[in-house]
């Protein structure tokens, strides 16, 4: 109960996979009441104002799963409003069984369908440059996945791919009408943000970055 999970996530711009940072440290070691975090969060153990959550557009109920939450952290953001970490506001997640991480790694389909509609994310949140520049690395880690997944008998991934594609081009006016209003509300630039809330290293190096962060996660997990 003394651990910290994380006292906040940073982006990977290519993968939209995260970096909880802080993860395992004493909170004793914490030592101010308030401290403006350049960071960005989850739902888990976050408080958001109703106003903010109106003037962004509360959740994406078209994602639900997994990923609507750090839509969420990404959308604050833009929004110009500040994340600050309040460390003696102390959140207990319990859990009766430990917990292997990497039995998530490739879920059942209807998992992998709503957790590959990121690139929505991508369309309503990057300016164009950065959604020109980073889907391709998106589509070239599911696909990388996809087959390597299915050279262990499991076809989800790449089933999962082929629905959320279709998805997102059946929903691509509703996905170019909910980027207009988001990008009407920013009030940072990308360039600003990859200061603050997204991992500076590339492609490979954030892949290790992550993994070496979900094996740390799994220690702290299974105690």
């Amino acid at each position: 109960k003394d651990i910290i999970q994380a006292d906040g996530i940073l982006y990977d711009p290519h993968t939209f996979n995260v970096y909880a940072k802080n993860v395992g440290v004493m909170k004793t070691k914490v030592k101010k009441d308030i401290i403006e975090k350049y960071t960005s969060i989850g739902a888990v153990g976050s408080v958001i104002r109703k106003d903010v959550l109106d003037l962004i557009g509360g959740f994406d109920e078209k994602i639900v799963h997994n990923i609507d939450d750090i839509d969420l952290g990404w959308r604050i953001w833009l929004s110009g409003k500040k994340i600050v970490m309040v460390p003696k506001a102390v959140t207990y997640h319990v859990t009766y069984k430990k917990m292997d991480l990497r039995e998530k790694i490739t879920p059942k389909v209807s998992s992998e369908f709503h957790s590959q509609k990121i690139l929505r994310i991508f369309i309503k949140n990057y300016e164009l440059f950065n959604l020109l520049r980073f889907t391709p690395w998106l589509y070239l880690t599911f696909l990388l996945r996809g087959f390597l997944s299915l050279t262990r008998g499991n076809t989800a991934p790449l089933k999962g791919l082929w629905m959320s594609t279709k998805w997102l081009i059946t929903n691509l006016r509703d996905n170019l009408e909910q980027r207009k209003k988001i990008q009407a509300l920013r009030k940072f630039s990308d360039k600003e943000l990859f200061k603050y809330i997204f991992m500076k290293g590339n492609y490979f190096e954030n892949f290790k970055l992550i993994r070496d962060n979900l094996d740390r996660c799994e220690k702290i997990f299974n105690k």
